[in-house]
């Protein structure tokens, strides 16, 4: 397909493809990704004879279809002045679906005489083209009924949708003219929310967090006192990098005995300590809480002890 004209839907494509796979590496498999363009919304608002200055009326009243069902859009779009011949061609072209390819066809069929819902045909089959191939490809759906009634948005819309859920788990699409109202040039713009809290509601319900997710971290790094502390946050830093999971004592001035209750309370399996005789000789000494044993270890084989690749005792 020859998309010419719009190759700013890589940025559509980019995000749509950034979100899903953010839910696969989180767990979901039964989210979809549903996908509509502004542009086709409202040329079949102007398909159905509806007047164009109901337009934002209408959008709005779409939008609610999800909460409300059709009949209380049927009411609502009746009391913001569309009548019910409109309202009944309009219904079953928001019905349109099918695979991708077949809710376009279908939906360039039903826009032909569109100049602008044609066009916002045109851009879901170049963001299709492109989106196929990365993660998003899989779980997207052409929804005809997608409304998002924010009115910024200038282009392509998404959502993700999951069937354990009744409302959307995050939501997007293009925004040209916002962030371009506080300026005086427009600015091109693409963006994406995932709903946090609900992924964590599903998340929880399902049981989906990892087991190492939920454990506390593999260390605390003790901060003898204000002279080493600097030595105790590169000892963090450097075992960070080499894939610990690790806890920095937030403080200077604490007794070892509360930096070992306060490493109880984060559940860490070990304490490393740095003091100067440990950054004199090059070594760290690591406490198993387990055990109560301590090590002296060399500083280069810390991570290997703590991770389980070198003896613990």
């Amino acid at each position: 397909m020859d998309i010419t004209g719009c190759t700013e839907m890589i940025a559509e494509a980019e995000v749509m493809g950034a979100v899903a796979m953010v839910l696969g590496r989180l767990g979901f498999e039964d989210t979809r990704i549903r996908l509509n363009h502004r542009d086709v919304l409202f040329g079949l608002i102007e398909v159905a004879g509806i007047d164009p200055a109901l337009e934002t009326d209408t959008l709005v009243g779409i939008d609610k279809l999800d909460k409300i069902g059709w009949e209380g859009v049927e009411a609502e779009l009746a009391e913001r002045g569309v009548s019910a011949a409109q309202v009944a061609a309009l219904k079953p072209l928001l019905a349109i679906q099918g695979t991708v390819e077949e809710t376009l066809g279908q939906l360039g069929e039903a826009l032909a005489s569109s100049e602008r819902g044609a066009r916002g045909v045109a851009e879901l089959r170049a963001l299709w083209s492109l989106a196929r191939g990365n993660a998003a490809g899989a779980i997207v759906d052409i929804d005809a009924s997608l409304a998002r009634g924010l009115s910024y948005y200038t282009g392509p819309i998404f959502e993700v949708a999951s069937p354990a859920f009744s409302g959307s788990l995050g939501g997007g699409g293009r925004y040209d003219n916002l962030i371009g109202m506080f300026q005086k040039s427009p600015v091109p713009a693409v963006g994406f929310s995932l709903g946090l809290e609900r992924l964590i509601v599903l998340m929880d319900e399902r049981g989906m967090y990892p087991e190492d997710l939920m454990s506390g971290p593999d260390v605390m790094v003790a901060v003898m006192n204000a002279d080493t502390a600097p030595e105790s946050v590169r000892l963090a830093a450097e075992l960070r990098g080499l894939g610990v999971r690790v806890a920095l004592y937030p403080g200077v001035q604490a007794k070892m005995g509360k930096q070992f209750k306060y490493a109880d309370s984060v559940h860490a399996r070990f304490v490393a300590l740095i003091g100067p005789d440990e950054v004199a000789s090059g070594t760290v000494a690591i406490k198993n809480l387990a055990t109560r044993e301590q090590v002296s270890v060399p500083r280069g084989e810390v991570a290997d002890r703590l991770l389980g690749r070198l003896e613990t005792t």
